[in-house]
């Protein structure tokens, strides 16, 4: 294939520029904050679970504290209205045992409801224990996504400086390549892995590195500058 050395050279220019593209593009998508950050908000999803369970918890245990504050509070009122009752001295002798017995009841209810409401506060510490451990943990979570973050955006910032950079030189190469020359090599990279030129080195490829039979090199330098590798078929450099 017929090409001017400076054109032959603008290609293997553009070959390297098209590579390190793609290195740079490679380095940007396995950048490992992303598998973090997708990691961490996982793990922020389970704690955001976790801490749903803990509010309905201590729902429950602030329920339960209530409704027996609320029935000590009745008992309260109920032995203080039969103790004036007892005090006034109304009613016959019959009423005033049947009262005794009641409010003696309703005073060992509120005995009950103290032991009661120990364990209820008790049960409510706990909960409330693990809730500060919830939050604990989403805030380090939430720190851990942050520094994440940072740093995939300095990092994957300057990334994608150097290929915007490396996609103007290219711009740049490919304005100095003859039109039909540059539409080979581009539709050769296309169907190559993105590689779509290679330099002989003896008797091998310089990209897919197979060795060539003597009877192609005859037929393969026929074609210097510029052949095909009969393996890889990509465009060779024929020195």
């Amino acid at each position: 294939m017929e090409a001017p050395s400076e054109q032959i050279s603008l290609l293997l220019n553009l070959q390297q520029v098209d590579m390190t593209y793609l290195q740079t593009k490679k380095r940007f998508e396995e950048l490992p904050q992303r598998a973090q950050i997708l990691q961490i908000r996982q793990k922020q999803d389970e704690i955001a679970k976790k801490a749903q369970q803990v509010l309905a918890m201590r729902e429950q245990a602030e329920k339960k504290i209530a409704g027996i504050e609320d029935e000590d509070q009745r008992l309260a009122e109920k032995i203080a209205s039969i103790q004036k009752a007892i005090d006034e001295g109304t009613g016959d002798y019959r009423n005033l045992e049947a009262a005794t017995k009641e409010m003696n009841g309703q005073t060992a209810r509120r005995e009950e409801l103290v032991a009661e409401l120990e364990v209820a506060n008790a049960n409510l510490e706990k909960v409330l224990a693990v809730a500060r451990q919830v939050a604990a943990a989403s805030d380090k979570l939430g720190q851990q996504e942050n520094a994440a973050i940072e740093s995939f955006r300095k990092e994957g910032t300057d990334l994608q400086q150097q290929m915007a950079r490396l996609e103007a030189e290219r711009k740049e190469v490919e304005a100095l390549v003859e039109p039909g020359l540059l539409e080979e090599f581009r539709k050769t990279a296309k169907a190559c892995a993105g590689v779509g030129i290679g330099v002989l080195s003896e008797d091998r490829c310089g990209i897919c590195r197979q060795p060539i039979q003597e009877s192609r090199m005859v037929e393969l330098r026929s074609q210097a500058p510029l052949g095909r590798c009969p393996h890889c078929k990509r465009m060779l450099v024929v020195l």
